[in-house]
This record gives C-alpha cells, structure tokens and sequence, in this order.
C-alpha cells in the first residue's frame, strides 16, 4: 500500500556554481542566477502493509510532525543557500530531493517504514520525483 500526504512552503535561492564566473553562471542558470522565490510543493509518499490494528500504513498526523519538524521548518521562508544542508550543494530540486531524502530516509527506517517517493515541484509545470 502506498500512502501520500502533500506540503507547501516557500523559499528563495540562485543557481550558481561557486566554481564559475558570473558569466559562465548565466551561460548554465540563466535568469535563475539571480536570487528568486517559489512556493513549493512537495509530496511524501510511504510504502509498507497496512496494520491490522490500526488500518494504517502510517498515521497521517505523525508523518506531518516529522516532515513539518525535519524539513519545511527548516526551509520555508529562507534562503535556500545560506542553509547549512546546502552548504556545498547547488539547491536545485534535484539536490533538494537528495537532501530530503537523506533526512526523511533514515526516520522512516527507524520506524520501520518505507521511504517510497518524494516529488517536489518548483512550479506548476515543473517538478523532480525521486524513488528509493
């Protein structure tokens, strides 16, 4: 069984390599280069057998507490680059999957649930997915 539960928060951040010059940047980042928001949107999904005591895969409420208290507290309404967990990264939705990842994975196997998805849109039309 697979179960989902959505989020939203926003950010700001710019693309840029620290390695390049400014005009290099632009070649590879575009306008994204420069400092700019979006509101994001990011799903969760588990896998695991539903519970017969419960009939749950997991209780919504609790995995709203550890991704509200493990993820969006720590990036809603900041600057993605000055955070620490991007500290050496570029925070595109790529490396911002891989860093959620890293984090909600290792919670979920504590609690012997499967960390199956997690896909974040940047906007509307535009979104990276990332399975186990």
């Amino acid at each position: 069984m697979l179960i989902y539960k959505d989020f939203e928060f926003d950010s700001a951040h710019c693309l840029r390599n620290k390695d390049l010059d400014a005009t290099d940047n632009i070649a590879k980042f575009g306008k994204c280069f420069q400092t700019h928001g979006h509101r994001y949107k990011l799903r969760v999904g588990l896998k695991g057998p539903t519970d017969p005591e419960t009939g749950m895969v997991f209780n919504f409420t609790k995995l709203k507490e550890i991704v509200e208290r493990n993820v969006i507290d720590k990036v809603d309404h900041e600057f993605l680059n000055s955070l620490p967990m991007f500290e050496n990264l570029i925070p595109t939705a790529e490396n911002m999957l891989d860093t959620f990842w890293g984090i909600l994975d290792k919670i979920f196997k504590e609690k012997d649930i499967e960390l199956y998805e997690l896909v974040l849109w940047e906007t509307p039309t535009s979104f990276a997915r990332r399975t186990g």
